[in-house]
Parts: structure tokens; sequence; C-alpha cells
């Protein structure tokens, strides 16, 4: 879900570059300066292409020699997602910095800067997994928003969309289930109102992921029907982005649109429609956990080129893909499983300790390890508290009834036996 988040910032970036305006008329070259900037955002089609680095730093500094704070914030936005999508989280939080400390210089002129700047530091700081600090930037940026939201020019200037639903990935990441769908309601709520096709696709993605988290087969986000209705209002922002040429959007709308065909049950849609705009990782990652067998290793393979390989739930994703495998390789899944968990723990990850503990009970009671699969889920399962129809925290209550009953109707041996075998 982090990775997630970290790819959806796409939109909300591009958002931020168009939605902060100057508080007096720019002059045309600082116009050409920031479509400029805007171009090398929208256009790029593979952040790993360093070309585009080229361009950003070069009107980075024409910026700041000009003292052109709004230009300069444009730029490190670019920066900065450019940074995070390459998984260079050092100069990620410095360019959030930089926006953080030029919100501070010209917040009179812009007041909503500040909460764009602490939005984009709170995904910096998700996607590190420091969740609990995440949700504190999220929060802070929010109380901003919310301090005077008639201050915007409009809605769709208001940042409160995006940092309602960005704010729901680490939320979810910490286990706080039902706040992070509340948010994601509010979302859909704003995004709704403003009838900007960006802003409500952005929304119902994140409420696609929020309902049912990444490479979650056996929970559906959607339900077809409802998944049809929503569909609508993501072409309708494929459309808008193509219409005004930004490239790098509509193709990362496209592949969200088949990430929801697949979370709704079409899977061969939609990793064929992965495939098709061009996002082969995702196409084999998807791949391999629908048909297993001997793709599993096209899935491997892409999850070694990611640069978020090392989050939890990506750890726990190549567990599944070795219990896919031709023999399963238990032993191999295993050790995917327990590294999740240790790491998801490090991070106050709860809800990834959860799926984590989820896929290692199930495979340790497949093995007929019965008190060893609950005792490595009761645990994780009894912290919980709130989101109870979620659906790994529902397969973990039907699991644990299971085991449960399963252990109980075992035959005891008689005491006298089991001294026996002591001795």
């Amino acid at each position: 879900c982090v990775a997630v988040g970290a790819a959806l910032g796409l939109v909300a970036a591009l958002l931020s570059l168009t939605m902060i305006k100057p508080a007096v008329q720019p002059r045309p070259e600082e116009v050409a300066l920031e479509m400029t900037v805007v171009r090398a955002y929208t256009d790029v089609s593979d952040w790993r292409d360093r070309k585009i680095d080229a361009v950003l730093y070069a009107a980075l500094r024409t910026c700041e020699r000009s003292k052109d704070h709004d230009c300069e914030f444009k730029a490190l936005s670019s920066l900065r997602v450019m940074h995070t999508q390459r998984g260079e989280l050092d100069e990620a939080e410095a360019d959030a910095r930089r926006m953080l400390q030029i919100a501070a210089t010209s917040g009179r002129d812009n007041p909503f800067t500040m909460a764009w700047a602490k939005c984009a530091m709170g995904e910096v700081l998700g996607t590190r997994g420091l969740l609990l600090e995440s949700i504190k930037q999220y929060d802070s940026a929010l109380a901003i928003a919310e301090r005077d939201p008639i201050r915007f020019p409009n809605v769709i200037d208001d940042p409160r969309p995006f940092c309602l639903g960005m704010s729901a990935i680490p939320l979810l990441g910490a286990g706080h289930i039902d706040q992070a769908r509340r948010r994601v309601a509010r979302s859909m709520e704003l995004a709704r109102q403003s009838r900007e096709p960006f802003l409500l696709a952005h929304s119902i993605l994140l409420s696609m992921f929020a309902l049912g988290p990444l490479y979650d087969q056996a929970a559906p986000a959607y339900h077809p029907t409802e998944w049809n209705d929503e569909v609508r209002w993501i072409d309708e922002g494929i459309a808008v982005a193509k219409f005004r040429g930004y490239a790098s959007v509509e193709r990362e709308l496209g592949k969200f649109k088949a990430a929801g065909n697949y979370f709704a049950g079409d899977a061969e849609l939609g990793i064929n429609e992965a495939r098709e705009l061009g996002f082969p990782e995702e196409a084999a990652v998807d791949e391999g956990l629908y048909r297993g067998g001997d793709y599993i290793y096209p899935a491997f393979k892409a999850l070694d080129e990611w640069v978020w390989g090392g989050l939890p739930d990506q750890i726990r994703v190549r567990g599944e893909l070795w219990l896919r495998a031709q023999p399963s390789h238990d032993a191999e899944a295993e050790e995917c499983f327990r590294r999740a968990i240790s790491l998801a723990r490090n991070q106050d990850a709860k809800y990834f300790e959860l799926k984590a503990s989820l896929s290692l009970s199930q495979m340790l009671a497949r093995q007929g390890k019965l008190e060893a699969a609950r005792d490595a889920l009761r645990p994780i399962y009894s912290w919980f508290t709130e989101g109870f129809d979620e659906p790994a925290l529902l397969r973990s209550k039907k699991l644990l009834d299971e085991l449960d009953a399963k252990i109980a109707a075992k035959p005891r041996r008689p005491l006298q036996l089991q001294h026996a075998s002591n001795q």
C-alpha cells in the first residue's frame, strides 16, 4: 500500500503544480519556466530515465536565481516525485523539507502551500515506513486546511481531498482501519463536489486500496457492479489527461484501472491492460499470483527490479509466490513471511504484520502444525480493536476459529501415557 501511495502521489503532485497560484499575475517568462517544469513532469514515461534530471534541476536553478518561490515550489514538487518513484528517499525528503521552508516564508501569499508541503512530507515518510511520523504530517496538513477552507479560490485548490486520501495509506498500515476508511470517504465526498475527474479518479483509487489492499486476491476491492459504476470516473480522468497532454498521469490512471479490474475479479483483463500500458513488472507479479507454476519466476524478477522490494507486503508477496510454485517451496515461503513480520514490527505496521502472520499461519495449518499456526496469528489479531469486517481480519478470525476447533477435537492421551512419554 505504501508503494501504491507513492504512485498515486503522481496525480496529487501534478495538481499541486497547477493549483498553487502566485498572488500576482505572473510574467510571461515565469509562465514559460513553470510550464517547462509541468511538461518535464507530465511527459516523462519512465521515472528511471535520467534525462528528466537535467530538465528539472535546470528549472530549479533558474527559479532560485529569480527568487520565484512559487516556481521553485513546483520544481521541487516534481523532483520529490521523481526521487520517490526511484526509491531515492534521502533526496525526496530533502526536497520535501525545502518545500516546507518555502511554504513557511511565502505562507501569507499562498496560505495553503504549507498544507501541500506537509502532505508531500507525509508521503515521503510513509514511503520510508515511518508510518506514525507520516500520519502526524498529514494530520498537521489537514489541520491547516480545515482552519479556513473558504480561503481556497475554488474547490479544486483545496488540498484536503489529497491529504485525506493519502493519509489513509499509513493509517491502514498502522492498523487504524476505520479511521482510514472515514478519511477516504471524506476525500470522495470533497472530490465529488469538485466534479474534477483527476480528483475523483484519485479518490476512487485510494478507496479501492483501502477497501481491498494490494495483492490480496482473496479479497476483491469492489463488487464488479460497483466497480463498473466507479470506473467511468477513472475513464474520464484518463480522457482529460490525454486531452491536456499529461502522458504520465494518463499512464498511471490506466495502470490503476487495470489493477481495479484485477481486484474486481477480472484478473485476465487487469493483467493484459497492465502489460499493454507498459507496466510489465505489475503484470508479471499479478500473473505469478494468479497462475502460479512457471509464472512465478518472471514475477520474482519483476519484484527484484522494483525499488519497493524491501517493504513488508512486497516480501510477503514473494512468499506467496513461492507457495504457488510446482511443487511449493514452503521453507522459502516461511522465511519470507517471517522477514515480513519482523520488518512490519519494526515499522509499527500492524496491518502488514497481520497479513504476513496470516500467510504464515495458513501455511503452517496446511502442514498440520495447528498449535504453531494459532500461535503465529492470535497475538497480532488480538491487537486489533476495529475494522473487523476488513477481509484480512475476517479471514484471520475464520482461521483462528477453525484452528481452535481442530485443536479442541484432537484426542488427548491419558495422563499416565503422557508421563511415561516424558520419562
